[in-house]
């Protein structure tokens, strides 16, 4: 069997995460099938977040079954250090922006997603993703998808990408099947401060602001004008004037 050196970087697939009185400890990765290697969580970006069953398992929807790369720091037991071996990688690769890749989707919040290229963790914010506004990362992006991304700034902290290059610009379309003041059905998404989030159609979703007088909840079917379309933006303003009829 092949011996791994000192700062050798290798990768291998989470296994397993283990826990001592409640506090996450390590990340254990499996290696060609059977070796297994260690990375201690004191050595990724949840070091300070390790406590209780809800931080394990967020740990376990960030990382199980994930492919990370580390440096080999110890042989007995195998034990690597996964920020030593981005770093490495960063350098090897000196991303500047204006530069293409192919990424992969690793996590996706509402705002923000976490992307991974070559073992280099990227940053894609939702504003940066189309051409639209209010979009939800969470449903458009799937782990594992392979997104065409250009990166677009660069600094000590972190990489940050843009899809809105590759992805398809439905503005057209828009502009010519919907018209200011006139008068559509949409339905409720979401009710915040701000006003009524409606979804028009899939994918185009609108703030109808302020609060209409009668009360509304998610899912409901109302009518909305729309008050402005603005493609430079990526989104429309609305209003809601009436309940649809049942």
């Amino acid at each position: 069997m092949k011996t791994n050196a000192i700062g050798e970087i290798i990768s291998g697939r989470v296994t397993e995460i283990s826990q001592n009185d409640g506090i996450a400890e390590n990340l254990i990765l499996t290696i060609n099938d059977d070796l297994k290697a260690i990375i201690p969580l004191t050595d990724m970006p949840e070091a300070d977040n390790r406590s209780g069953q809800k931080a394990i398992r967020h740990l376990a929807r960030k990382y199980m079954n994930r492919t990370l790369i580390g440096v080999i720091v110890s042989q007995d037991p195998l034990v690597l250090s996964h920020q030593e071996a981005i770093k490495n990688q960063t350098e090897k690769l000196n991303l500047t922006v204006g530069d293409e890749i192919t990424a992969k989707v690793i996590w996706a919040s509402k705002g923000r997603a976490g992307l991974e290229y070559k073992g280099i963790p990227l940053i894609l914010n939702a504003d940066d993703y189309g051409w639209l506004k209010h979009i939800d990362l969470r449903t458009t992006l799937n782990r594992g998808n392979k997104l065409k991304v250009e990166v677009i700034d660069v600094t000590e902290e972190e990489i940050c990408v843009s899809h809105k290059k590759y992805a398809y610009n439905p503005w057209p379309k828009y502009l010519e099947k919907y018209n200011p003041r006139n008068q559509y059905l949409a339905k409720v998404k979401n009710v915040i401060n701000q006003g009524v989030i409606v979804s028009l159609e899939p994918g185009l979703d609108i703030l109808c602001s302020p609060l209409p007088f009668f009360e509304v909840k998610i899912h409901d079917e109302v009518a909305i004008e729309i008050v402005d379309i603005n493609p430079a933006a990526g989104k429309m303003k609305g209003l809601v004037t009436a309940q649809a009829s049942r």
